[in-house]
């Protein structure tokens, strides 16, 4: 029951940071280009992808964090944070808009950018000198 109810605590916490962060990221970029392809979206995945690539080695090799609260940071907290039914149903706006070259930019820039910041967190977290394997 902990467990759940952390998953439950950390999912609404990463679900406020993304809302924040998303309206201010909607100030910040209103009327632009950046407008038209949801850079906001695209940092949020990209910083989720980041974060879940540091904290997975460290917290599961590097500190000795009990399960539940890695579950409620890795699942809960970074599955509310990142956004993807959002990026799904972004990408299918703009493909119904007939904004096919704008739905390639972001759909290969979030997926890219995704998988390289996955990939720079884990490197990072193995120089730091935490070391798992995906499971």
């Amino acid at each position: 029951m902990v467990k759940l109810l952390l998953l439950f605590t950390a999912g609404g916490v990463g679900t406020l940071l993304r809302y924040g962060i998303n309206h201010w990221t909607r100030e910040l970029v209103e009327g632009t280009l950046a407008e038209t392809v949801h850079v906001w979206t695209i940092g949020i995945n990209v910083l989720g992808c980041f974060l879940i690539g540091v904290l997975t080695p460290v917290l599961t090799t590097q500190l000795e964090v009990r399960e539940e609260w890695r579950l409620a940071i890795l699942v809960g907290l970074l599955g509310g944070f990142t956004t993807f039914s959002t990026f799904g149903f972004e990408l299918f706006g703009l493909i119904e808009k007939g904004h096919t070259l704008r739905a390639g930019v972001y759909a290969l820039s979030s997926v890219g950018l995704g998988l390289g910041a996955v990939w720079l967190g884990w490197t990072l977290a193995a120089r730091l000198g935490a070391t798992a394997s995906i499971a």
